[in-house]
């Protein structure tokens, strides 16, 4: 939850902006580590999608009926992977909802539209 809350703080979002903007008495260089640990969580990557209703929950707690953007996005334009991501503006910067990868043959198909 800690991590949610700095992310929306942030500026920019990477790994040690978070970690700058996480609201603990610790130090800088202790919540960035605490970052880095979380987002290398194995574990956490495998309940992605809890986290992404859980996060929706939250986020959309105070408006009933948010405007969801969803667009594709180049993930890794060498390895031709595509990411199709439905997020909402918040406080002037887009949060993601959930997102699912696709390879850039699926991009814009109907299979991957319906599986979305």
């Amino acid at each position: 939850m800690l991590a949610s809350k700095a992310l929306i703080e942030c500026k920019t979002l990477t790994l040690t902006e978070l970690g700058r903007n996480l609201p603990t008495t610790a130090r800088t260089k202790h919540n960035i580590k605490r970052i880095d640990r979380l987002l290398g969580n194995t574990h956490l990557h495998q309940e992605r999608l809890a986290v992404y209703q859980w996060h929706a929950s939250l986020i959309c707690s105070g408006n009933p009926m948010p405007i969801v953007l969803v667009d594709w996005s180049d993930i890794r334009e060498h390895k031709r992977i595509m990411a199709l991501r439905a997020s909402i503006a918040f406080n002037g910067r887009s949060i993601t909802l959930y997102e699912k990868s696709y390879p850039l043959s699926e991009q814009c198909s109907k299979a991957s539209h319906n599986g979305f």
